[in-house]
């Protein structure tokens, strides 16, 4: 089982005698490549590519005695497959590899990459995608120098253009895509924005709570003022 190129897994029925098997000794090509400890299986590599092999196996019991030569198993190797212009795109041919290393680019799906090191037609799924900026994250926000836009001049921007103040464009979106280290950082300064309006706001609303109160609190006096003043005049 599990032919490959170099490698193939071979097995066997336990063997049994009086004294008891205790170990198994595998011949390739009738020599001796390995002993088993007295599992019943056997793990060969180092082989050849597209290449026959016999085999075979012979038991050994407690008091040093071995069996005849179990029957011969023939294996043929697995094809070695160059990668060509020809073959890569067969449906017959599965490409394996351990590391890849491309000095140039590399394109899934797609015959032009566009200059990108990597271009893939369709989905793609990963586990965890790291993006290392080369812009400053937007914590620049929270300075005291920074100029936050007015409510006023975001509303004005809106309508005029239909999208909010240092975003792209749908257009833009269409025609370039989206960089999404730049884009990550351009929502989180729009968050933080967001959150200075909100705390803002918060400053006003409390504001007109006070003030709230304090009429509140006036009105009541004015109302007993009246009352007491028309008690007088009764």
């Amino acid at each position: 089982s599990n032919i490959g190129e170099t490698t193939v897994d071979i097995s066997w029925d336990a063997s049994t005698d009086n004294v008891g098997v205790v170990d198994y000794e595998v011949f390739q090509d009738g020599i001796s490549i390995g002993l088993t400890g007295g599992a019943t299986s056997y793990a060969v590599s180092g082989l050849l590519a597209s290449t026959g092999y016999n085999f075979t196996v012979q038991a050994i019991d407690g008091a040093g005695n071995r069996s005849v030569l179990s029957i011969v198993l023939f294996v043929t190797t697995s094809e070695t497959i160059d990668y060509t212009s020809a073959n890569a795109n067969l449906e017959t041919v599965d490409w394996y590899a351990r590391d890849i290393y491309a000095s140039q680019n590399i394109g899934i799906g797609v015959t032009d990459t566009q200059g990108y090191r990597l271009a893939v037609g369709g989905n793609m799924i990963a586990e965890a995608i790291k993006v290392e900026l080369q812009v400053n994250w937007p914590d620049f926000v929270f300075e005291k120098d920074y100029k936050l836009p007015s409510i006023e001049d975001a509303e004005k921007h809106i309508k005029d253009k239909g999208y909010l103040i240092n975003m792209p464009s749908a257009e833009e979106v269409a025609n370039e895509g989206i960089n999404l280290g730049n884009m990550d950082a351009k929502l989180l300064q729009k968050i933080e924005e967001l959150t200075l309006y909100t705390i803002e706001q918060e400053k006003k609303i409390k504001r007109l709570e006070k003030k709230n109160s304090e009429l509140e609190l006036l009105s009541k006096r004015l109302t007993l003022l009246e009352s007491k003043l028309l008690n007088k005049k009764e």
